[in-house]
């Protein structure tokens, strides 16, 4: 599991667990345990977590069994309920996670067939190229991968398959659900307002 910052580089990464682990379970363990020091977000901020997370205080995800993915929204324009329109500006704020998978990806090749090395070689792989990236993101002025996103040059992922529902806390779940609400029910009214 990892989390990004708006600028493309890595802030938290929870390496080394198995493919078959379900990402709530996993994301659990690093907001519950404090020997993690995940970075939670800030009062009145808000991480945007895929479908498959839970939605604590502090966390959106989109609405589930609705259009969400950007290709999706290219096949078929227009926007059949508010929701929809909520969903589309969640994942095309959430690419940027995808975006910055895609240039770590690409520059390191290792991990797209990692050698058999011990598992715990692995992980340090996977965190010290994470690290190298978020070196190069801030303090390189001109940098292949990167300019080649910008360009629109390097192909990123915007499909993501895991729908699964996950289970959450009931309470946190529906304070985050009506925030969600708010921000659609917002971004609806200026829509109006701007098509007047």
């Amino acid at each position: 599991m990892a989390v990004c910052d708006w600028d493309m580089c890595f802030t938290f990464v929870l390496a080394g667990w198995e493919g078959t682990a379900h990402d709530a379970r996993v994301f659990r363990e690093a907001i519950e345990t404090p020997d993690m020091n995940f970075p939670h977000p800030p009062e009145g901020k808000y991480y945007l977590v895929d479908a498959g997370y839970p939605t604590p205080v502090g966390y959106i995800g989109p609405y589930r069994r609705e259009r969400y993915h950007l290709p999706e929204f290219r096949r078929q324009s227009g926007f059949r309920n508010p929701n929809e329109y909520f969903n589309f500006y969640h994942s095309s704020l959430r690419c940027t996670i995808e975006r910055t998978f895609g240039v770590w990806k690409n520059r390191f090749h290792i991990l797209q067939n990692m050698p058999s090395y011990k598992f715990r070689t692995q992980v340090r792989i996977v965190c010290a190229t994470m690290a190298i990236h978020n070196f190069i993101r801030r303090y390189s002025q001109n940098d292949v991968k990167f300019d080649q996103l910008e360009e629109g040059n390097m192909s990123d992922s915007e499909e993501d398959n895991n729908d699964d529902e996950a289970s959450s806390s009931l309470l946190s779940s529906t304070r985050m659900n009506r925030l969600r609400d708010e921000i659609r029910n917002q971004l609806v009214r200026d829509r109006r307002q701007t098509n007047l």
